[in-house]
C-alpha cells in the first residue's frame, strides 16, 4: 500500500524473477489493495526467503496520461518486511504511444443483415480509455470504456451493399488509432423472384416443369413452388430454381394458378406473381351429321346440320363437301348451308368436323348425296314485240335472252309451233321471212333448254300487213 499524492491511476508491479504482473488501482492517491509473491522455501529455517530480482513499479496517471517508474533489486532474505519505492514526478514522461486497435468480428466480406454483433480488440502501453465504433467513417453509438469491446449495429440504417466497419481507440494522453477497415456486405432487402415457365395461360399435361429466377443480396435458402390456394408442389435450393409438377390427377380443362416464394437468409421472403395454366384436354369431341341424309338428291341450296359434344367444350364445327370447308358454326345448334350451283352434278361426300378448346378434332361419318339440276332456265323474246305488225314478205330477226344457273344448251325458235331455227350461243336470234298473206296472226315462240334438259319457253303474237 502507499500514497501517490492525490492522483488517480494505476500502479503496475513487475518482478523480473517471476512472470506474474499485478496492477493496483489508485484513487485520490490511495492504493486499493495489495500485491505479493510467494517466497522460496528455506529448509534450514523452515520459512521462506524472498525471490531475488529486480522489481519495477509503473504508475500511470489516468487523468493526465503521465507515467512514472521506479525500480529496486531485491536479494535473498526474509519475506517479511517492507520496501520503500519513490516515484518522483520530476521523472514523469508524457505518453506518446498510440493504442492498437482492430475489428475482430464480423470478418471481412461477410454478408450481414439486421442487428450485427461487432467485437474489437484494443490495447495501449498505458491504458485504453475508449473505443468508438465507426461505420463508413461516421461514429455510431456511444464509445466503449472498457474491455471486452462488444457492441451492436443496426445495418438496416444503411443501404444494401459494401460498408466499412472500423473502431477508434484512444488513451488518456489523447493518442488515438483507427483500426483497418473491415468491409462487409449488407443485405437486408427481400429477394426478387419471377416465374419463367410455364407461360401464362399455357396448356399443360402430365409432368410440367415450373421454374423461377431469383435475385437477392442475401443468400436464398429455399424456393417453395405452390399451386392454387397454397398446395405445395415442391421445393428447390438452386438458382435458377425448378420443380416438376405432376398434373395427371387434375381434371382436364381445369385452370390452376402457379407461383413461387423465395426465402432469404436475412429472414425476408417474396412471392412471385401468379401464372394461370390450363390442364390440357386430350379427349376428342364427338360429332354427327344430321342433315342431309344419305342418298338424297339436291339442287340449289342444301341445309346442313350437326350435333357435337365434348368433355370440356366444343369451340367450332366445320361442314365439308368433298373435303373442302363450305360452312362453319361455333354455337350449338351447329348449322350451315351449301349452294350447289357451282358443284358438279353427281355424287358428293359431306362431313362435319368438330374442334374443342385444346385443338382435339373429330370428323363425322360421311354422308353421300347427289347434286341434280331441276331448275328451269329463263327466256324472253326481245324482238319483235307482242301484238305488233310485220311486213308481208319481209325478213325479220327474232331475238331472245336466255339464262340458267348452270348453262344454256340451246334456244329454239318456232313459228306457230314449227321449228324454224336453233341457236346455241348468245345472242340468240333467228331470221324469219313473213309469208305474203295479209292480216295473218303468227305465234312466235322461243324455247330455252339448259344442259340438264330443263326447258322454259315464251311467245309473242304478230300480224302480217
Amino acid at each position: 500500500g502507499g500514497v501517490v499524492g492525490h492522483r488517480n491511476g494505476t500502479v503496475t508491479a513487475l518482478h523480473e524473477g517471476i512472470t506474474a504482473v499485478t496492477t493496483l488501482t489508485v484513487a485520490n492517491g490511495a492504493f486499493a489493495g495489495t500485491t505479493s509473491w510467494t517466497g522460496i522455501a528455506n529448509a534450514r529455517t523452515g520459512g521462506r526467503d524472498s525471490i531475488p530480482g529486480r522489481v519495477l513499479l509503473t504508475f500511470v496517471d489516468t487523468d493526465t496520461g503521465e507515467s512514472f517508474q521506479t525500480q529496486r533489486n531485491i536479494g535473498f532474505g526474509s519475506v517479511n518486511g517492507a520496501q520503500m519505492f519513490l516515484l518522483d514526478p520530476a521523472d514523469a514522461t508524457g505518453d506518446t504511444m498510440a493504442p492498437t486497435a482492430s475489428v475482430t468480428a464480423p470478418t471481412a466480406l461477410s454478408t450481414v443483415f439486421g442487428t450485427v454483433a461487432i467485437r474489437a480488440d484494443a490495447s495501449d502501453n498505458v491504458a485504453v480509455t475508449s473505443v468508438q465504433l465507426s461505420i463508413d467513417g461516421q461514429s455510431v453509438g456511444a464509445a466503449m470504456a472498457s474491455a471486452p469491446y462488444l457492441t451492436s449495429w443496426s445495418s438496416s440504417l444503411v443501404v444494401d451493399g459494401n460498408h466499412a466497419i472500423q473502431v477508434v481507440a484512444r488513451d488518456a494522453a489523447g493518442n488515438s488509432t483507427t483500426s483497418p477497415a473491415v468491409v462487409v456486405v449488407v443485405a437486408n432487402s427481400a429477394p426478387a423472384i419471377t416465374i419463367t415457365a410455364p407461360a401464362d395461360l399455357a396448356l399443360v399435361t402430365g409432368s410440367v416443369t415450373i421454374s423461377a429466377s431469383i435475385t437477392s443480396n442475401s443468400h436464398v435458402t429455399r424456393v417453395d413452388f405452390a399451386r392454387d390456394a397454397g398446395t405445395l408442389v415442391g421445393t428447390s435450393t438452386a438458382n435458377p430454381a425448378s420443380v416438376v409438377w405432376d398434373t395427371t390427377a387434375l381434371a382436364q380443362g381445369t385452370a390452376h394458378t402457379v407461383y413461387a416464394t423465395a426465402y432469404a437468409e436475412n429472414g425476408t421472403a417474396t412471392t412471385s406473381t401468379f401464372r394461370t395454366v390450363v390442364i390440357r384436354d386430350t379427349v376428342a369431341p364427338s360429332v354427327a351429321l344430321t342433315t342431309p341424309v344419305g342418298a338424297s338428291a339436291w339442287s340449289g341450296t342444301v341445309s346442313l346440320a350437326a350435333t357435337a359434344g365434348d368433355n370440356v367444350g366444343v369451340t367450332n364445327v366445320e361442314f365439308l363437301v368433298d373435303g373442302q370447308v363450305v360452312a362453319t358454326d361455333a354455337v350449338a345448334p351447329h348449322t350451315g348451308s351449301w349452294n350447289t350451283a357451282a358443284a358438279a352434278l353427281g355424287s358428293h361426300v359431306i362431313t362435319a368436323r368438330a374442334y374443342d378448346r385444346d385443338g382435339n378434332v373429330t370428323t363425322s361419318a360421311p354422308v353421300t348425296v347427289s347434286v341434280v339440276d331441276t331448275k328451269k332456265p329463263t327466256v324472253s323474246i326481245t324482238s319483235p314485240g307482242t301484238n305488233t305488225s310485220v311486213g308481208r314478205g319481209s325478213t325479220i330477226a327474232i331475238t331472245a335472252n336466255a339464262t340458267d344457273d348452270r348453262s344454256i344448251a340451246r334456244v329454239e325458235f318456232l313459228v306457230n309451233n314449227v321449228l324454224k331455227c336453233t341457236a346455241s350461243t348468245a345472242p340468240y336470234s333467228c331470221r324469219w321471212t313473213v309469208p305474203s298473206p295479209r292480216n295473218v296472226r303468227y305465234t312466235l315462240k322461243a324455247r330455252a333448254i339448259d344442259s340438264s334438259g330443263n326447258v322454259s319457253e315464251t311467245s309473242v303474237v304478230v300480224t302480217s300487213n
